[in-house]
């Protein structure tokens, strides 16, 4: 990515990721760097921006405070299915994996799970970062093929059931 690029993103002159910047997922950058402070910008534009926990749950960043920290309430994609399909803005959604040991094959499985439910739920743009403890790797960012007469760009393929 040129210097160019990433001083527009961050300076929140560009609205969206282009074409060429998707092409390349899983993309992983370390602490304060210029992708990783461009990365945290687009999660800045998200209509929503949520967590998936390792046991496979949702939290939408509710929950009681307690000695000032959250104690967030999680839950499953069925439970919330109603919630999102209920939702007027549906433009962006970021959601961050928690940090876990996955392997090639379970990411692709998660990242394909979390476009597709979304996209049925009606979101036009699915953004997928995973968490790390000092940096952030940007693994997908997909356009609802329903919404957009192209392909996806380097979506995942779903894992073979055989």
């Amino acid at each position: 990515m040129n210097t160019k690029l990433i001083l527009i993103l961050l300076m929140g002159c560009a609205n969206s990721v282009s074409a060429a910047d998707r092409a390349d997922y899983p993309k992983f950058y370390s602490g304060h760097s210029p992708e990783a402070s461009a990365a945290f910008a687009e999660e800045a534009k998200a209509d929503f921006s949520i967590f998936y926990d390792h046991d496979d749950k949702l939290n939408i960043g509710i929950g009681p405070v307690r000695d000032d920290f959250q104690y967030p309430i999680t839950f499953t994609f069925d439970e919330l299915r109603s919630f999102w399909e209920r939702q007027r803005h549906k433009s962006f959604i970021l959601v961050t994996l928690s940090k876990a040991n996955r392997t090639e094959a379970e990411s692709n499985k998660v990242i394909v799970r979390i476009n597709d439910y979304f996209f049925a739920c009606g979101f036009q743009r699915v953004r997928i970062h995973e968490a790390y403890a000092f940096g952030i790797g940007v693994l997908s960012d997909s356009t609802n093929p329903s919404k957009k007469s192209d392909a996806v760009p380097n979506r995942p393929e779903a894992p073979n059931k055989n």
